[in-house]
């Protein structure tokens, strides 16, 4: 059993891989299309570094 200060910096790392993979993500997504035609589109990553 660990103390619950012992554990707040593993907490706070999880955190912050998962805000990491999910910025990622976005910037790593490109704009398709799908089924009936839907389209997403990626960030403009310029627009996201301005």
């Amino acid at each position: 059993m660990l103390a619950h200060a012992t554990l707040d910096p593993l907490f706070d790392a999880v955190a912050e891989g998962d805000e990491e993979a999910i910025l990622n993500a976005l910037c790593a997504a490109e704009t398709m299309t799908g089924q009936l035609g839907r389209t997403v589109y990626g960030l403009p990553l310029e627009s996201l570094i301005a």
